[in-house]
């Protein structure tokens, strides 16, 4: 939703498509949604790990996205919202590493 919402920011679609702004709902829903997504999962992954390494990342990456475009919002973009959604980004970056370095699990065979 997230990545599809911000197509309404192409003028060349508002032509073609006149409620084409109204895709930008999307992008409201899709960020509130993955920073809840983020938060649960980082809460969750601190009471019963899921990650073997930096648990304490997806409730980090959750509370700086919630602080950068919920806390820090507004008409004008200011120097501490950049800061905050830049360390969002690059938490977010550190998360897929770190999901990507994860050994897969491999279930066992009960007999």
């Amino acid at each position: 939703m997230l990545a599809f919402g911000h197509v309404s920011f192409m003028s060349v679609l508002v032509g073609f498509l006149p409620y084409a702004e109204n895709l930008f709902l999307l992008v409201i829903v899709g960020l509130l949604l993955s920073l809840i997504g983020l938060i649960w999962f980082g809460i969750l992954n601190l009471r019963r790990p899921v990650l073997s390494r930096w648990q304490w990342l997806p409730l980090a990456t959750g509370l700086l996205g919630f602080i950068s475009f919920v806390g820090l919002r507004g008409e004008e973009i200011t120097a501490s919202f950049l800061f905050f959604r830049t360390l969002f980004a690059l938490g977010l970056i550190g998360l897929g590493v770190t999901l990507w370095l994860e050994k897969p699990v491999q279930p066992e065979m009960v007999r």
